[in-house]
């Protein structure tokens, strides 16, 4: 409920009618709720922005521009919880929208002002301004407040210094008790042969309401900021950058300045590049997509920023079909609120969030090598204290660090996934001396956020998690609860095998937390013990396993496989040129083996030279049952020859050629690269889901490819999960192409190695279901 107070502010007989007006119908709502915990102020350091409560406040605004002139209150209402479980917490908004010349009208067709004056404030347009408002607050949410779009002032001289500090006065006063408003001065003009009117309205704002609000200005772009004109006024409690609507614009070199300058304070880019509009703001040209957005909030927030501001196409004006847009349309605004961009910036905020970031500073001496400029800058801010530091890496290059700026017995380091919100450990380092890192991505997914804070001390020993045994009577996998060291996993002696098992062979997974023993033949259905001794976790002080570490297995000749959704399955048994599909499917896809570059032999078959195997007519049951599901899982258990194979060169293919297809397991050389045909990806099926570099290795491998109906796309390799990202769309572009393995259908993308087993099935394994069928190993039937 808003507390409303009569102003002093307008004197002509109009003004003093509108008053009239204003108090009699909004007077009921005069009781005034006394929670001040979104009252915003700034930090002592003058660094960042704190609330009610003095906690720190990460700024994660979003530019809903046209929020009061285009959304009824339902709409509204569905537009900020929207935004408030994407982890935003501000929405910069108009009150008087554009210009005189093209006024923005509210739902209902309220004008802001009953002559187009701010003398003459409109009861009507500001209970839905209020309304809104309390929807904000009740969400817990902020609005930054913009009183007017800079042309009232800067070229139709509706807000003059003979109304400024009048007009401040009256939304001062009324909105003063109001706790969840920041003011915005400005509106996208330069304010230069204008300051005198906006110091007139920020005085009359603040006179008001007794200073209680912050305010700020919200320059043009091209990179200004409110620091250039209003820096050392008292009023400007924070600067506001309008950094540029270009790819690759370096934000970060507007926000540093702004850092440097004296007195202190608090700085934010305020409207950088939106999502899904055209660089340059042109008519024509490329789209900036979620990637670009991120570039721009890593670089600010690293740099110094009090926090960032989203902005997208569709949601600043809240675009329908059938309205008039100088910027392109794009999908609806009620679409478009579901664009990755907005998802990543809430992961942005939980990461920045997950540590006490009011310790940041931003420090380009972290990076020692590679920290580039524009497009491929690496922005690094570390705590004063030692204790953590953040490098976003925009894409895919080697970059050293310095481990020496963190404190404590050792540096930890970990890889953050912006699109996805996951980290994985990489491991830990003395913390001295200058070291290389590398992104785990690919070129459809160039950006990390490298993450180092002070290690352990690690006291915790490493244990068995599970054993993997079937199929293969000498082999035994082990998984462990964390990374091992690979000097004591690689040990044969480590392991032994009760009873009357030899091992004769240990080998560390890609992982770091399997080991595949090498064993003399174990018996069918039969029980054994496996223990473990000698073997030690990656610790800077190595924790051995626990004497006795022991776990029983029973192994299998014939272990059990998933068989729902089943399309087809191959072990690659018998003799001749055929390969039967062992599925069971109605419509079977049986293989051709050419005469030349295939061997058939005890374990699978063996790709030798350009060669391949593939089914005589279009996968037509296949393409039609992944259709149905928009679901799909590619298993197979392979072996490369080398680790030069590229292109990538097509392991399971359905496609026509080297630019179409359906999908594609492939290797481009030390990582697995899958291709997948969506609405949503091209006919190539990229931008691919890939490995991370150095997972593809030459020794015998099960690789499972899955993808959900909701887009999810995962790769596990050996039971253990490597890559997982979206791929949204559907298969509704999916086309009847032939099925083969180990080349293209055009026979220019070789694969040679060794495959034991292929299936497909048409729909998403789960990892329970995944682990089932690496427990039953190559060369088993269902």
């Amino acid at each position: 409920m808003l507390c409303h107070h009569a102003a002093r502010y307008p004197l002509s007989l109009a003004s003093v009618w509108a008053l009239v007006t204003v108090l009699v119908i909004w007077l009921p709502n005069a009781a005034c709720s006394a929670d001040d915990s979104l009252l915003l102020s700034v930090s002592e350091n003058g660094r960042h922005l704190v609330d009610g409560n003095g906690e720190p406040f990460f700024w994660l605004a979003d530019t809903g521009w046209a929020m009061f002139s285009k959304l009824t209150i339902e709409d509204a209402e569905l537009y900020l919880e929207n935004r408030r479980r994407k982890g935003f917490n501000v929405i910069q908004c108009i009150l008087a929208h554009w210009s005189r010349r093209d006024l923005r009208l509210s739902p209902d067709g309220e004008r802001p002002w009953l002559s187009d004056d701010p003398s003459t404030p409109n009861p009507a347009y500001f209970m839905h301004v209020d309304a809104i408002l309390d929807i904000a607050r009740e969400k817990g949410m902020i609005l930054a407040l913009l009183p007017a779009w800079g042309d009232f002032v800067t070229q139709d001289r509706v807000i003059t210094t003979q109304n400024a500090y009048d007009y401040g006065d009256w939304l001062g006063t009324y909105y003063r008790d109001q706790p969840n408003i920041v003011w915005v001065l400005g509106g996208d003009r330069l304010p230069k042969g204008f300051e005198e009117v906006y110091r007139l309205l920020a005085k009359g704002i603040g006179e008001a309401d007794g200073g209680r609000h912050l305010m700020t200005y919200h320059p043009r772009g091209g990179g200004h900021s409110s620091s250039e004109f209003f820096h050392e006024d008292e009023w400007l409690d924070f600067n506001m950058i309008q950094s540029s609507h270009s790819i690759d614009y370096p934000n970060y070199a507007n926000v540093l300045r702004d850092y440097e300058k004296k007195p202190i304070k608090p700085t934010l880019d305020g409207e950088p590049r939106y999502e899904n509009i055209i660089h340059g703001l042109r008519s024509e040209g490329v789209l900036m997509d979620d990637l670009d957005v991120r570039k721009a909030a890593y670089n600010a927030v690293l740099s110094g920023a009090l926090g960032h501001t989203y902005g997208c196409n569709g949601i600043f004006q809240f675009w329908e079909t059938g309205d008039q847009s100088r910027w392109g349309s794009g999908p609806e605004w009620r679409v478009a609120m579901d664009l990755p961009g907005a998802f990543d910036m809430g992961r942005m905020r939980a990461l920045i969030e997950s540590r006490d970031w009011t310790k940041l500073v931003p420090d380009r001496s972290l990076v020692t090598k590679g920290l580039g400029d524009k497009g491929s800058y690496v922005p690094a801010a570390r705590a004063q204290d030692g204790t953590f530091a953040y490098l976003y890496i925009p894409v895919r290059k080697e970059v050293s660090v310095d481990l020496g700026t963190i404190s404590g017995i050792g540096a930890k380091a970990s890889w953050f996934d912006p699109r996805t919100g996951e980290s994985t450990p990489i491991g830990e380092y003395p913390n001295k001396g200058s070291k290389a890192f590398i992104p785990p991505t690919g070129p459809g997914d160039p950006d990390y956020v490298l993450v180092l804070e002070t290690a352990g001390p690690d006291v915790t020993p490493p244990q068995i998690a599970d054993i993997i045994a079937g199929g293969d009577p000498t082999r035994v996998v082990i998984r462990f609860s964390e990374p091992l060291s690979g000097a004591s996993a690689s040990q044969a002696a480590n392991f032994s095998i009760a009873p009357a098992i030899a091992v004769t062979g240990a080998e560390l997974g890609v992982g770091e937390d399997t080991v595949t023993l090498t064993t003399s033949a174990m018996a069918d259905k039969t029980e054994y013990t496996i223990q473990v001794a000698g073997v030690t976790d990656q610790a800077l002080k190595p924790n051995p396993i626990a004497d006795g570490a022991k776990a029983v297995f029973t192994y299998l000749d014939t272990p059990p496989r998933v068989t729902e959704g089943l399309q087809a399955l191959y072990t690659f048994g018998g003799e001749g040129p055929l390969v039967k599909d062992l599925s069971g499917s109605e419509d079977p896809l049986d293989l051709t083996l050419p005469d030349e570059g295939v061997q058939r032999t005890e374990q699978g078959i063996t790709i030798t030279s350009t060669s391949l195997v593939a089914t005589d007519g279009p996968a037509a049951s296949l393409v039609q049952a992944c259709m149905e599901t928009n679901e799909l899982t590619i298993e197979a258990w392979l072996k490369p020859a080398n680790l030069a194979q590229s292109g990538p060169s097509r392991i399971v293919t359905l496609s026509l050629d080297t630019a179409q297809r359906n999908f594609t397991l492939g290797q481009d050389k030390d990582k697995f690269d899958v291709r997948l045909r969506t609405t949503r990806t091209g006919d190539n099926g990229t931008p691919s889901v890939s490995t991370d570099p150095g997972t593809l290795t030459t020794e015998w491998t099960h690789v499972v490819y899955t993808r959900a109906e909701t887009g999810e796309a995962s790769i596990w390799l050996n039971g253990t999960l490597a890559k997982t990202e979206m791929v949204p769309g559907d298969f509704s572009t999916w086309r009847g192409f032939r099925f083969g393995l180990a080349n293209e259908m055009t026979k220019d993308r070789t694969w040679l190695g060794q495959i034991r087993l292929v299936a497909l099935y048409n729909r998403a394994l789960d990892a329970a279901e995944v682990t089932k069928n690496f427990r039953a190993g190559p060369g088993s039937a269902p």
